[in-house]
């Protein structure tokens, strides 16, 4: 950390206070979080330092109100430019130049395709008939709703169905393919084409 940062690092008030160098973390409440980056941002500016919004992000969990999500809602747009692909990026496999983190909203239906398949032996032994006749119904609505969110051309069948990874592969190749199309800089394109290939 240069000696332009020390002060800032003392001035924040949030419950977790992490730096590495000029990178930080912090967390605690939105309005200390807020109150924190208010302050970060005037005394950078007061020792020549400017926050890099094409880096920062912010997370709020278990927002307690309608208008505090907008709140942060307006602050994303605000402060963070490109955060839609920022996290499309942090979302995809480490292996592909991503930071593996999975969004639920993404996962959750490869997950129960993949789990509801390798379980369906136990469901018919242990659900009534009337209630496991229902089972094909459910199938096919997921599957649909896999099919026209990931574009996928093929759907798994056989053994393979029970394999969390062969459901995801598609969701994966989707959102490299929306990457590649909104990204901006000519190195970024190059990046994901070479993770695509």
């Amino acid at each position: 950390m240069g000696h332009g940062e020390a002060p800032i690092v003392h001035a924040i008030q949030a419950e977790l206070n992490l730096w590495y160098l000029d990178d930080a973390t912090i967390r605690d409440s939105l309005e200390v979080v807020l109150a924190d980056l208010d302050v970060v941002q005037k005394m950078a500016a007061e020792v020549g330092l400017t926050l890099n919004s094409s880096k920062r992000e912010m997370e709020a969990v278990g927002t307690r109100s309608v208008d505090e999500e907008q709140s942060v809602i307006m602050l994303f747009k605000k402060t963070a430019s490109g955060k839609q692909d920022a996290w499309l990026k942090r979302s995809l496999p480490v292996e592909i130049s991503g930071f593996g983190i999975r969004h639920s909203v993404n996962m959750a239906i490869p997950f129960f395709l993949a789990s509801l398949h390798s379980s369906l032996s136990y469901l018919e032994f242990l659900l009534p008939a009337n209630i496991f006749l229902n089972t094909p119904t459910i199938i096919t609505k997921a599957r649909k709703f896999w099919e026209t969110s990931c574009h996928a051309e093929e759907v798994p069948a056989g053994l393979v169905c029970c394999i969390q990874s062969i459901w995801e592969a598609p969701v994966i190749q989707h959102t490299l393919f929306d990457l590649t199309i909104s990204t901006d800089t000519a190195e970024d394109k190059a990046r994901l084409l070479v993770a695509n290939a």
